[in-house]
């Protein structure tokens, strides 16, 4: 099952700090092996985009400025030595439209789905 990332829809600007890993808890939702993030969202309104950047805990840039469209966003290609989540995220559009992202929408229409690598492979993805 899916981790959903909270998001917002009255900020231009905002960090969310999530605790991401691959390996699931007893209890189903939290992490054995999860480590702490900063997911910083940034609207570019010349792109008419959403821009995702990812911290670790110490507050070191793991990735910058990736657009969010909708679909996977290919975390996996960076590999394991670049300290991001071992699974992936998905951007949905939950209306059904197949409509990308707009300043307002996300949270509301949009929402962001971290796939483990484990619930990827189960995906055939």
């Amino acid at each position: 099952m899916p981790v959903e990332i909270p998001l917002r829809s009255d900020q231009p600007r905002w960090e969310q700090q999530v605790v991401l890993g691959d390996e699931y808890d007893t209890d189903g939702v939290s992490f054995a092996d999860g480590a702490q993030y900063t997911l910083i969202f940034d609207w570019n309104g010349r792109a008419s985009a959403w821009a995702l950047g990812i911290r670790d805990a110490n507050g070191a840039d793991l990735l910058h400025g990736k657009v969010l469209r909708l679909g996977s966003l290919r975390m996996r290609r960076h590999g394991r030595g670049s300290g991001l989540p071992l699974g992936d995220f998905l951007l949905v559009d939950l209306s059904g439209a197949h409509q990308e992202p707009t300043l307002t929408s996300l949270g509301v229409t949009h929402s962001l789905l971290y796939y483990t690598s484990g619930e990827l492979a189960e995906l055939g993805l």
